[in-house]
């Protein structure tokens, strides 16, 4: 009896309960996995409800693991908490052509603030020396990953092929409004975007697709206590003003008098709302991997607008019999 094999789920992966279907987030793999069954009863793959084809797969992929029942308490799962050195993590910074506030030094006070990801957007024609400006600037800087979002420029694309290899910090770069539709990885592994599509303010922002679903560790746990969004997140936009997010009407401040806000000041009710909190979506198996928006919405904890899936039906728009959801009267 002491050598009684046993099944569970790998501590690198969580379950996801949903209305209709489950979903199994594999961290270690960066996947995820619509299911049927509830991996976490044991008695699930001694009666059946785990076909033996769905075992063996989930085996060989390291999603469960047979281990002896007299060790098991020496599996612990991974844990759940969520925290970051950083005053404000994330970034974003808004630009148009009426833009007057000095973008050194936004990113001098975001530096204070200790923030690791800074998204640029610009929704009117950039200068080269501006991207050049906010380049130099990180460089010497805390944040670790810099996203551009930008109307298409062939001297501004030009020039980060020919200088990429300076700007380790960079992470991805958006070409909006571009004469064609391309997405390519340069030869440093940094991303470049080519779309047709026009991006004019920050009102494009907040979509729900499968695409822009995050399984890393990082995003999952931060779901799972805050809001995935809007947790530890400055937003400035095109007239300088600060805000949770650029899109938000609430403002905090002024980016000319940034220096006399405090922490308190930053911290919004937004950053407490998770998934699990917000109608519908609680109820949903990709809350964990899915973004949260709090500004398309119809209250402070609905659903975003933007979001076109049913969990209770499991369809997305556009499929047949799909309906908008409202709630658990839609089983």
């Amino acid at each position: 009896m002491n050598n009684q094999l046993i099944t569970q789920l790998a501590s690198n992966c969580f379950f996801v309960k949903g209305a209709k279907k489950n979903l199994i987030i594999d961290l270690q793999n960066n996947e995820w996995y619509h299911v049927d069954f509830d991996v976490t009863k044991e008695k699930n793959y001694s009666n059946g409800q785990i076909s033996k084809e769905d075992l063996d797969y989930m085996l060989k992929r390291q999603i469960l693991i047979q281990i002896p029942k007299k060790i098991k308490k020496h599996f612990i799962p991974t844990p759940t908490s969520f925290d970051v050195p950083s005053i404000i993590e994330a970034a974003i910074i808004d630009r148009n052509e009426s833009s007057t506030y000095s973008l050194s030094s936004t990113l001098a006070w975001l530096d204070n603030l200790i923030v690791k990801f800074c998204q640029v957007r610009f929704f009117s024609d950039a200068q080269l020396s501006e991207i050049i400006e906010i380049l130099e600037c990180v460089k010497k800087s805390n944040v670790e990953s810099l996203d551009f979002i930008v109307p298409y420029s062939k001297e501004i694309s030009d020039f980060l092929e020919e200088n990429i290899g300076s700007f380790p910090k960079l992470h991805s770069v958006i070409f909006h409004g571009s004469p064609f539709n391309l997405n390519e990885l340069t030869v440093y592994k940094k991303r470049r975007l080519y779309m047709m599509l026009q991006l004019k303010n920050s009102n494009t922002c907040g979509i729900v697709h499968p695409g822009f679903f995050s399984k890393t560790k990082h995003h999952v746990l931060k779901s799972m206590n805050f809001n995935s969004c809007l947790y530890k997140k400055i937003g400035i936009d095109v007239d300088g003003s600060i805000k949770n997010c650029p899109s938000m009407k609430e403002k905090i401040g002024h980016i000319n008098n940034a220096k006399e806000l405090n922490y308190n000041d930053l911290k919004t009710e937004y950053w407490d709302i998770k998934k699990d909190n917000v109608e519908i979506c609680k109820d949903c198996e990709f809350r964990y991997i899915c973004n949260d928006c709090r500004v398309q919405v119809n209250h402070k904890n609905a659903r975003p607008n933007t979001c076109k899936y049913n969990p209770y039906q499991n369809k997305w728009e556009g499929q047949k019999g799909y309906k908008t959801p409202i709630s658990k009267t839609d089983l």
